[in-house]
């Protein structure tokens, strides 16, 4: 498999108990969509390769998820996952309207007010009833700025940003 065919939804964040379960921090806006996932890559430590695995079972566990990987049934196995990403096949996802984002897309992105200053990067998405919310780590405070069109003003994933109107200079 290609990694260009291939999409990030999340990370092993590290073994769960002592029979190959991973805890897992998952990058996506639907926990349900998640839940059906039945196959993985995960890249290798050292050949840096993507392998496959069949995902056996998921379960949500607090704002996480456990899961089973075939073939991974004990503590030693599991903790070569640690801290591992994990990818799924992009044509797995529905295609996207205009404007539209896949989470995975957003995380990491350098965030700039109407100033062209780095306000910092955003590194989680709290979803909302009416709309998401991108959680910006701006050094030793975090800044939560409604994913809107009053608040954003572009958002360029291939560029690596998001710049924001001059109506959030007033949150600061």
């Amino acid at each position: 498999m290609n990694e260009d065919e291939l999409t990030i939804i999340g990370k092993v964040l590290k073994p769960h108990g002592v029979r190959g379960q991973l805890k897992i921090k998952h990058y996506g806006e639907s926990p349900e969509e998640f839940l059906t996932i039945k196959r993985i890559f995960v890249k290798e430590r050292i050949e840096n390769a993507l392998k496959f695995y069949i995902v056996k079972s998921i379960k949500p566990f607090n704002r996480y998820f456990i899961m089973v990987l075939e073939g991974i049934d004990n503590l030693e196995e599991a903790e070569r996952f640690r801290e591992r990403e994990l990818f799924i096949e992009k044509k797995i996802f529905n295609q996207l309207s205009s404007g539209e984002y896949f989470w995975h897309q957003l995380i990491g992105l350098t965030v700039y007010n109407a100033k062209e200053e780095i306000l910092g990067k955003v590194e989680s998405i709290l979803p909302t009833k009416g709309h998401d919310i991108y959680v910006v780590n701006k050094g030793e405070a975090e800044l939560m700025i409604p994913a809107v069109p009053y608040f954003i003003k572009e958002v360029s994933v291939s560029r690596k940003f998001i710049k924001l109107n001059s109506t959030v200079d007033m949150l600061e």
